[in-house]
C-alpha cells in the first residue's frame, strides 16, 4: 500500500511529505484515516 507520510528526518528540520510504501496488512492491524490534525509551536 502506498501512502503519504510526514516525514522528518532530525531534530529542529521541517517535515516534509514523502511517498512511502507500506507492507501489507496482518490480522491484527487496522487502517486509520486522519481527516484533520494540527502541530502547536
Amino acid at each position: 500500500m502506498n501512502v503519504t507520510a510526514a516525514i522528518v528526518n532530525g531534530v529542529n528540520e521541517d517535515y516534509k511529505l514523502e511517498k512511502i510504501r507500506l507492507d501489507e496488512l496482518r490480522v491484527d492491524e487496522v487502517i486509520v484515516r486522519i481527516v484533520a490534525s494540527s502541530i502547536c509551536r
